[in-house]
């Protein structure tokens, strides 16, 4: 069994420091943090909240962006895909 307590997003909590992760789709982190989703689902966001964030100057200390589905870089899929996202983000703001 994981430890959760020892995530990075929990150490954060506990250093006060404010972090959100933007996504669309079930996140790879959602999968593998259960309770933590549970725990500060408000903390999950999507990609359109960031893009937001991003053009007001809004986004907290510690901003995690992740894709869903075909936009990871993990085999199988498709490095250019996920290259091509990180690039799309980085233009929308």
């Amino acid at each position: 069994a994981r430890d959760e307590e020892v995530s990075i997003f929990h150490q954060l909590e506990a250093a006060g420091q404010p972090w959100a992760i933007y996504g669309d789709g079930l996140t790879f982190e959602e999968e593998i943090f259960p309770k933590l989703k549970s725990e500060k689902g408000n903390r999950f966001r999507t990609i359109a909240e960031y893009v937001q964030a991003a053009n007001a100057g809004a986004l907290p200390a510690f901003a995690w962006v992740t894709s869903a589905g075909n936009h990871n870089e993990h085999p199988p899929n498709s490095v250019q895909a996920g290259e091509a996202f990180v690039a799309e983000m980085i233009e929308a703001t």
